[in-house]
């Protein structure tokens, strides 16, 4: 009997370790859900920006070719 008390406590154990696994696990997918829609907005700008920036050149080169 003792020996199934110490297998259960064990198995009681592992629960509890794996619980609290799961729960960090979830706080660590959240911060990288934050971190990527971040990530994203940034990626974002940095397209628009060289967008811009290049049809500035494109400009540039179209009016001094054509003279």
């Amino acid at each position: 009997v003792s020996s199934q008390g110490e297998v259960f406590d064990r198995i009681d154990v592992h629960i509890e370790m794996a619980s609290n696994s799961v729960v960090e696990g979830t706080k660590e997918l959240v911060h990288a859900h934050g971190y990527q829609k971040n990530v994203s907005k940034k990626m974002c700008w940095l397209l628009v920006i060289l967008l811009i920036i290049g049809a500035i050149v494109g400009i540039i080169i179209y009016l001094t070719t054509k003279k």
